[in-house]
């Protein structure tokens, strides 16, 4: 770590570097022990985990590089490992989900890596206890998606940068290692972009800083190479997302309204940031207000004294609150998860700060607020507690205790997804085939006219929206048909009638 970080009053004995280290081991395996608790829960796959896996499911390698179908967008080098996985394990919940949580594994301690480069061993163990103690990062340790993926290609590239020296390396080796470590991170992980964009900055700086401008050639090559391939991923892929008609209107309320002068914008504005602060670390006030203010802190800090280091952890949080204001991004939380490992150095940068002062009574301030703040981030009870949603299998079981068969059984079409995942490729299938040839609807349905053709004992099975979606539904059905019984899951629904 640079000496500028450090002071004298935060130096160590030798005895007190072994006590953080111990303490930081204790944090890491705690937030492994977390991470495996809520893997080894094994809920069955949601709604958006199965869209993405049936897409894995249904596709061959070569189609995962277009579009995909259910409204998926993950990026190619994401799905080809999942698929890969699933080809080695089959296609269980524990199978699927075994890439994203080694990633959040993985992405814990590149994380301890990354703050040794930027604070002291006693300051690095708050940061270090949000990332393994809070319950957004141990979550998408255990769900198909990209996003804890995304936090270890992009703290990967930070570390590349710090320890791979534009001076160190020959300059023909280091563009062609730059080059690929950059299309690789482009096609497996969409926000590298902004990473890539700080670090080009930062090699930038520090060859104008050294004055050796023969390098700017070397680095130009290595920009150009990563913009020709985030442009071919951009034209073959990215934009017909960005331009989804789905995607649109589900982002709508994820953007920041800028151009305005309007309060009640600016108050929406807020709450969005709000929500990146709750889920960076805590919903208490005081938790937002210090972290604001730490930093802010750090990032002042940083910038007058190694501004190119700060412009790896700052540029691309940056960068992507440019994105959202211009509309081609979001601020729906979990794809900023990348940046909050940024944001936690800065903000350990800006206790660190406070940790050199001399005052003891400032000291003691900080210790507070981080014990305090670090209690407020973790919900063991949360953790501890099986979490259900859209458990479909037990809806799936409860027809079969009353005898429906594939002949009566209604699929709506929010658990169609779910329904085919868990009837055509989950190893446990078999239990399921009395009623695998359900009726399954791809949209919404007459069901007024539906249940005038009901024979019997039938099922309805409804998955994946909200309950008042469904009232009028069920009217419908009961105009014509009697409720004998009903089964429900958090967002699952199961309904057993017969002919009036």
């Amino acid at each position: 770590m640079p000496s500028m970080f450090l002071n004298q009053s935060l130096r160590l004995s030798t005895r007190g570097k072994k006590v953080c280290y111990v303490l930081a081991g204790l944090i890491i395996a705690a937030g492994i022990g977390l991470r495996l608790m809520i893997y080894f829960k094994n809920n069955c796959l949601f709604m958006d985990e199965v869209n993405l896996v049936m897409n894995i499911y249904d596709h061959p390698f070569q189609d995962l590089f277009g579009t995909l179908d259910n409204h998926q967008y993950p990026p190619p080098g994401f799905l080809i490992i999942i698929k890969v996985f699933s080809a080695l394990f089959g296609f269980s919940e524990y199978a699927l989900r075994l890439y994203p949580f080694l990633c959040g594994i993985v992405a814990l301690w590149l994380f301890y890596k990354v703050l040794k480069e930027y604070v002291s061993l006693p300051v690095l163990l708050y940061p270090l206890s949000i990332l393994a103690l809070g319950f957004i990062y141990i979550r998408y340790s255990a769900v198909v998606k990209q996003y804890s993926m995304d936090m270890v290609v992009v703290q990967s590239l930070i570390l590349l940068a710090i320890k791979w020296d534009v001076a160190d390396l020959s300059q023909r080796r280091f563009s062609a290692w730059w080059i690929v470590v950059g299309m690789l991170a482009i096609w497996s992980s969409m926000p590298s972009v902004f990473v890539l964009a700080a670090i080009w900055t930062y090699y930038f700086l520090t060859i104008y800083k050294s004055r050796e401008y023969k390098k700017i050639f070397y680095l130009a090559l290595i920009g150009a190479a990563w913009l020709l391939n985030f442009w071919v991923y951009y034209e073959t892929m990215l934009l017909q997302q960005i331009e989804s008609g789905y995607l649109q209107f589900t982002t709508r309320r994820f953007r920041l309204n800028v151009t305005t002068l309007n309060p009640e914008h600016w108050k929406h504005n807020w709450l969005l940031i709000k929500d990146l602060l709750v889920e960076l670390g805590g919903d208490k006030t005081l938790s937002i207000i210090f972290h604001i203010a730490m930093a802010f802190l750090g990032g002042i800090y940083l910038f007058r004294n190694s501004a190119r280091k700060a412009i790896l952890l700052a540029m691309p949080v940056a960068l992507c609150f440019l994105a959202v204001c211009l509309g081609k991004y979001t601020m729906m939380v979990r794809v900023w998860l990348f940046t909050f490992p940024l944001m936690l150095a800065l903000i350990g940068v800006g206790i660190q700060v406070l940790a050199q002062q001399r005052g003891r009574l400032v000291k003691i301030v900080a210790f507070t607020c981080c014990l305090i703040c670090t209690v407020n981030v973790t919900d063991f009870k949360t953790l501890a507690v099986r979490t259900e949603s859209e458990e479909i299998t037990r809806n799936m079981d409860y027809a079969l205790k009353w005898n429906i068969t594939s002949e009566n059984l209604y699929v709506q079409w929010s658990a169609r997804y779910a329904f085919r995942y868990y009837t055509t490729a989950h190893p446990r299938r078999d239990q399921w085939n009395a009623i695998k040839d359900a009726t399954v609807f791809t949209g919404f349905v007459n069901f007024d006219s539906l249940s005038a053709t009901f024979k019997g004992r039938t099922a309805v099975l409804f998955g994946g929206e909200e309950w008042d979606l469904f009232v009028s539904q069920l009217d419908e059905i009961n105009k014509n048909a009697k409720e004998l019984a009903r089964n429900n899951v958090p967002v699952g629904w199961i309904f057993i009638y017969d002919k009036k």
